[in-house]
């Protein structure tokens, strides 16, 4: 049995696109050109994009806090739970600026944006986060990964208008 509609993600920083479907791979590209495309957007975000740039940076400086790690203690444990004063604070920059991770289907009004602001007392910056609230939506932290998808959505839908369009995040269907 084929499936109807192919589901595709894209894996930041680690330059990998997924896209599952029960299809024979000849058969897939020309089915599910959409989905493939709106992938490879997301691979050309990663690459050009100053936040992604940024994120890719973040991943990997928390290896590099794996290797010196490893390498100090002669040892090394998959998956790593190591962790230190540096790594916490750069996935909490990550939590913070990358958005949600939900998607909203019913969005029928923004009403409400909230600013959450936490001061790194470490290393002396501001984080900031972004919450929506409407009519289907509450406290949805809206951040970059919605920009990501809102861009990529529109080229999407732009190219192919008789596809139908995939989930999005709260802030592309308002």
């Amino acid at each position: 049995m084929f499936l109807k509609n192919a589901e595709g993600s894209y894996e930041p920083a680690f330059f990998i696109i997924r896209i599952e479907s029960d299809e024979q791979p000849e058969q897939l590209a020309k089915q599910h050109e959409a989905t493939f495309i709106h992938e490879y957007l997301h691979l050309l975000q990663d690459l050009v994009m100053p936040y992604c740039m940024r994120e890719n940076m973040v991943l990997l400086e928390i290896f590099r806090a794996q290797i010196n790690h490893a390498r100090e203690t002669r040892e090394m444990h998959l998956p790593s739970n190591f962790t230190n004063k540096d790594v916490l604070e750069l996935k909490r920059t990550s939590e913070f600026t990358w958005g949600s991770r939900d998607f909203h289907t019913e969005v029928i009004s923004i009403d409400g944006i909230r600013l959450e602001e936490e001061v790194s007392e470490s290393y002396g910056y501001k984080l900031y986060r972004y919450f929506l609230s409407g009519s289907g939506v509450h406290e949805y932290h809206f951040g970059a990964r919605d920009l990501l998808e809102y861009i990529a959505s529109k080229i999407e839908t732009h190219h192919f208008p008789d596809v139908p369009p995939p989930p999005r995040p709260a802030i592309s269907i308002c």
